[in-house]
């Protein structure tokens, strides 16, 4: 992150019938100004923005988080002249009933049922699915039907296995990596016509793509796939399988992997919920897996963000997020509104924060914003109305810098 030596100060002077107000507007940050002071990073610092738990929604500042939306294309695959998948009207409706019910998991998220006794919170997911919109010039729907002798089918053991092979991909997919794209396959009818093999629901994540099997052949209702979804998608967000003691979570506690409780060594007691496990259920996420997807949605480069509706680009002028008691802001964000720190309160900022086109911050009199290596910019190529700094005779806002720091894309 650079630092930017230059300063900008755009003075503007706002009078009411009581007080005179001083406003600096912040195009830029400075060495040094009266209101402006440089430290050095604090003794012991340690950077908080690749910490998931940061990134966890709080449902009690709602202009601060907001629901992502992933965009998806869905991609039918057949045989030329076979008849192993669903025709148009019958796909698009049974992947409509899909998704809803893997939004609604993902909406409920349950409490985890390991480990026993556990205290783990139950946040919301705060992310969810979308259809990407109908591409009208090119007569382009989200829903796509191919058939394809040699790539339509999907087989995950045997000697013929294909489930991790691309051909399919890089053939049939659309908008790489700005859409995640789902590819439904049948399993191939040889096996599913012999004794000896069992045909499963089963998928696999590959980069931004999904591809799952078993959707048609099992003939089941559309809601016993959706947890399936949910898993596939949340590994192309980021989430290890949570079994094992390596995914980056301590509340994802190692378990056997049990499907369900079968009363015998090692599935006598609970089991797990957890979406990530292989288990009945997989309704629960846990804090610490919710803030590394919302990690990766937050990284300006990331392959999930690309996924992403950019909402942080839409400005919201009715509503401001308003701090009246003291924050640490330890995650990067992306605001849609203004921001007013009001007096007597202070906000450190940590990370990358990004402001829609028009928003500003304000610091009122007698209140403070502390910047920790912190970046403020505007992602969507936009400019924004930089910091608002404002002063009475009695009273300063003041801005502490810590570490490098910079503020970028202001208007000037």
């Amino acid at each position: 992150m650079k630092v930017v030596w230059t300063l900008l100060l755009c003075i503007v002077l706002f009078s009411s019938c009581n007080n005179k107000i001083i406003s600096l507007r912040i195009c830029d940050l400075a060495q040094s100004n009266e209101h402006i002071s440089h430290f050095d990073v604090p003794e012991g610092y340690s950077s908080t923005c690749r910490e998931p738990i940061n990134y966890a929604p709080d449902s009690n500042y709602p202009l601060e988080y907001y629901k992502q939306e992933v965009r998806i294309n869905v991609h039918y695959m057949d045989a030329e002249k076979g008849k192993y998948n669903f025709d148009r009207s019958e796909g698009e409706l049974y992947f409509d009933q899909i998704m809803e019910n893997a939004i609604m998991r993902l909406e409920i998220n349950e409490k985890m049922r390991l480990p026993e006794g556990n205290e783990t919170p139950v946040l919301a997911a705060y992310f969810t699915y979308v259809l990407r919109d109908m591409d009208t010039e090119v007569g382009r729907s989200p829903y796509a039907f191919h058939k394809d002798d040699d790539l339509y089918w999907f087989l995950s053991k045997g000697k013929n296995r294909n489930n991790s092979r691309k051909e399919v991909l890089i053939k049939y997919q659309q908008d790489e990596g700005s859409v995640l794209n789902i590819f439904i396959q049948p399993t191939h009818p040889d096996s599913v016509a012999s004794k000896t093999y069992t045909t499963d629901i089963t998928g696999i994540a590959m980069g931004t793509t999904v591809k799952i099997a078993g959707v048609y052949e099992l003939g089941l209702p559309a809601w016993q796939h959706a947890t399936n979804l949910n898993h596939e998608i949340a590994h192309i967000l980021g989430l290890s399988h949570s079994w094992y003691r390596n995914d980056g979570c301590d509340d994802t506690p190692p378990n056997s992997n049990c499907w369900n409780s079968s009363g015998k060594p090692p599935c006598e007691g609970p089991t797990s919920n957890n979406m990530m496990d292989y288990n009945s259920s997989q309704m629960a996420l846990t804090p610490c897996q919710i803030g590394k997807i919302h990690r990766n949605f937050h990284k300006q480069d990331s392959k999930q963000r690309k996924l992403l509706v950019p909402q942080w680009c839409e400005s919201d002028d009715f509503q401001s997020i308003v701090i009246d008691r003291d924050r640490k802001w330890l995650g990067s964000k992306d605001l849609k509104n203004d921001v007013i720190v009001k007096s007597g309160n202070t906000l450190e900022i940590y990370c990358r924060v990004s402001m829609a086109e028009g928003r500003k911050i304000t610091v009122e009199p007698g209140a403070t914003l502390k910047l920790y290596n912190a970046h403020l910019h505007n992602d969507c190529g936009d400019t924004w109305e930089g910091i608002d700094l404002q002063s009475t005779k009695r009273k300063n806002g003041k801005i502490e810098m810590y570490g490098k720091c910079s503020i970028e894309n202001v208007i000037k």
